[in-house]
């Protein structure tokens, strides 16, 4: 019932941790968010079994990873979210709004948000 918190608190995590490692050049990173359902498994085959996510919540999560670079093309992390995710970020970090976005491949906008 806590995934999307439990998303959130693992990208601040992993940002942060990449942010301190040193003797090594920043890494570019960046990360999409966002809460819904999806179908996880072992799809495919008997021959070509693969584990994988499908479905309309991972296409926004990889739409809103690929906007980062438009957003933010010069920082080397960026973490966006959905609304709908962005609302657990609450209390643990700094939420700016992008307001709604056409994603490619959708007819609704989705509101964007940035986690710092």
């Amino acid at each position: 019932p806590d995934h999307a918190l439990r998303a959130v608190r693992a990208a601040l995590l992993i940002r942060d941790r990449l942010q301190v490692i040193d003797g090594f050049p920043p890494l570019r990173l960046r990360i999409g968010i966002h809460t819904g359902p999806a179908l996880v498994g072992n799809i495919g085959s008997r021959d070509r079994l693969n584990y994988t996510l499908v479905g309309d919540t991972v296409n926004v999560t990889q739409r809103l990873e690929q906007l980062g670079k438009e957003i933010a093309p010069t920082d080397a992390m960026v973490i966006l979210a959905s609304a709908s995710t962005a609302a657990h970020a609450v209390g643990l970090c700094e939420v700016e709004s992008f307001g709604p976005r056409q994603l490619r491949g959708r007819d609704e906008t989705v509101e964007v948000f940035r986690l710092r």
